[in-house]
């Protein structure tokens, strides 16, 4: 029994044989890894073996929660879902905020395993002790709101949580997501063409128990400092925040330089102000919502009042979707962009990875690479977001020009050759997924060496957030690539929301430290607190490793690293990647020829066993 924070069980799933059992949580795994991310990382190195085909029945499906989900502390509402990636085939994990995090720690678990494929289409529901498989035929076919409508009906609970996939992930597109709450998306890595592949239509959870906190008095005197410093840190960012969560970021991508354009052939959009934030809170929002136990409600209901999608009912538009279904498609069409998230959500995609596949064939097109009679007589124009809606509907039911861009950027563009490859902007596999890195140079090494692929959160390098001065230099910015990613691996496995600590003290790891040990009832220093985080992103290291990555799939697309941002304020930039990942893995510890782990950092580190592993396939440095 814990003294609080952990539950203390695991639930583990069979499908095939339709069991269920419940084992204890292993005391070093919570000390060690401590929740979340740590968890399904840990799972996913120890479970799933070398060169499994992700599609496969021997992949592993494992979600979980952190010490602080279920609490009062600011953005608990996080949950992390991982497997192998069908996209990458690299660590592929995704987290998301709602309520479902909370909601699986009063059911009373830290973590669901899923093994198998379940027989026919079902979905797992998970009722305190009670754990049962129901049949989903039904549901196949559904939408993820008709899904999670539909299971509230038939269980007779509207406040039950559902994570259910859409038509894409049953049709096992490799960027399908998987969606929780309403409008919560696991985006990244194709986890929801996993749950397809497995049957598994759906999650639900209903938890009643409540949680454990083993020092309540030192855990709402935490909360409380948090809160003051919401409100008087910097008053501004939390009202602008508050008003208009992450859109707000538009203004000084674009301002910057950053703002991902036509495919980021430059960092600024012309039309940027149609996609301002004040332009769709004025028009299009029908109030704002918060996750559970947050006070940021960053996020938003949405309806399209007029024109042809009047009447559009959507929530979650975020940053990604104004920059990725706008600018970066050379769209300034604010209606579209939410309608385009409305079905990117029901139809189950990915946003980013969409943006990537349909940016890459514009591309493509105005290159005069693909022809009419390879789109299928579509003609691929910048801005035309009647024909993005098209092509969205096509990826996810694998129809017609949809089935190349299906598979995403990187694959569709080794199908089609023809220096294609060049205009498909991903790392690993993964679309880049936020700011162009050719004026924010720690922002670029995060990218190039995160482990799930070129996205932005598994560091979200905060000494680049400013949106009024630049530092150009790569002095410095591998060692804060480095800590920052420690950090954050702490951050998704307590799981708390990046966005309610992106500035100062707000969320530094002297507050994520009261948070666990009053949780928890540890009494941990801030340094071991960031050892735990370095000790995940060597297991997550070490797993890439052994599914094949080397030092070469630490890189940028060609874009970034040779052709000079034509305009703005970083005019003229590139990025000069390899000295920086020189440092990065010197400060590491791996191996700056292969990008191996060392045998001495592992065991530094307590993974003596993950050492043993690399070193019987070859796949460990031994300096």
């Amino acid at each position: 029994m814990f003294p609080g924070g952990w539950a203390g069980r695991l639930l583990r799933v069979d499908l095939a044989g339709e069991k269920m059992v419940t084992e204890s949580l292993k005391a070093e795994w919570a000390e060690n890894f401590m929740g979340g991310r740590g968890f399904t990382s840990k799972l996913l190195f120890d479970e799933v073996r070398p060169g499994t085909d992700p599609l496969s029945p021997e992949n592993k499906i494992f979600i979980a929660v952190g010490p602080c989900n279920g609490t009062l502390v600011p953005g608990s509402t996080r949950i992390t879902i991982a497997a192998k990636s069908p996209l990458t085939g690299f660590i592929g994990d995704s987290n998301s905020g709602g309520t479902m995090g909370a909601e699986l720690k009063y059911a009373g678990y830290d973590a669901l395993a899923i093994q198998g494929k379940a027989r026919k289409p079902s979905y797992l529901w998970i009722d305190n002790d009670t754990v049962k498989l129901r049949p989903a035929d039904h549901l196949w076919g559904k939408t993820t709101g008709e899904t999670r409508r539909a299971i509230e009906r038939e269980l007779g609970d509207p406040e039950v949580q559902v994570a259910s996939i859409g038509p894409a992930g049953e049709n096992l597109i490799k960027f399908a997501n998987i969606i929780n709450d309403v409008g919560r998306a696991h985006g990244r890595c194709g986890l929801g063409a996993v749950m397809g592949s497995k049957n598994l239509k759906a999650i639900a959870v209903r938890g009643t128990h409540g949680v454990r906190v083993a020092d309540p008095a030192s855990l709402d005197k935490a909360i409380r400092e948090m809160y003051e410093l919401y409100y008087h840190e910097d008053p501004l960012w939390y009202k602008n925040f508050t008003t208009y969560g992450t859109i707000n970021i538009v203004v000084p991508y674009n301002k910057c330089g950053g703002l991902p354009t036509r495919n980021y052939q430059t960092g600024i959009f012309p039309e940027a102000e149609n996609l301002f934030p004040e332009v769709f809170i004025e028009s299009l929002t029908a109030g704002s919502r918060s996750c559970f136990s947050c006070p940021l409600h960053c996020q938003h209901y949405w309806v399209i009042g007029d024109g042809p999608d009047k009447g559009t009912f959507t929530e979650g538009v975020e940053m990604m979707d104004v920059a990725h279904f706008g600018s970066r498609l050379g769209n300034s069409n604010p209606d579209s962009v939410v309608k385009m998230h409305e079905l990117s959500n029901e139809l189950g995609l990915d946003v980013g990875d969409i943006s990537g596949a349909i940016g890459w064939a514009l591309e493509c097109f105005e290159k005069g690479i693909l022809t009419v009679e390879e789109t299928g007589g579509l003609r691929l124009e910048w801005g035309d977001h009647s024909t993005f809606r098209k092509l969205i509907e096509m990826i996810a039911y694998r129809e017609g020009f949809g089935r190349l861009l299906a598979e995403g950027a990187k694959r569709a563009s080794e199908i089609i050759g023809r220096g294609s490859e060049k205009f498909a902007l991903h790392v690993k596999g993964l679309t880049i997924d936020a700011r162009d890195p050719r004026g924010y140079k720690g922002w670029a090494l995060a990218y190039a060496v995160a482990s799930r692929g070129a996205e932005h959160c598994r560091a979200l390098y905060n000494d680049e957030l400013s949106d009024v001065s630049f530092n150009l230099s790569m002095e410095g910015k591998p060692e804060g690539v480095a800590w920052y990613e420690n950090m954050r691996a702490v951050q998704n496995s307590l799981q708390i929301c990046e966005f309610c600590g992106r500035k100062g003290k707000m969320l530094s790891p002297q507050m994520l430290l009261k948070f666990f040990n009053a949780s928890t009832g540890s009494n941990i220093t801030e340094e071991k607190l960031l050892l735990i985080g370095e000790r995940i992103v060597n297991i997550e290291r070490a797993f890439n490793v052994r599914e094949g990555l080397t030092r070469e799939d630490d890189t940028l697309p060609e874009r970034f690293l040779k052709e000079p941002m034509p305009e703005g304020p970083v005019k003229g930039q590139v990025v000069d990647l390899q000295p920086m990942i020189d440092r990065y893995y010197e400060i590491r510890g791996w191996d700056k020829e292969t990008g191996f782990p060392t045998k001495t950092k592992l065991i530094e580190l307590g993974l003596t066993s993950v050492a043993y592993e690399l070193e019987r396939l070859g796949k460990l440095s031994t300096r």
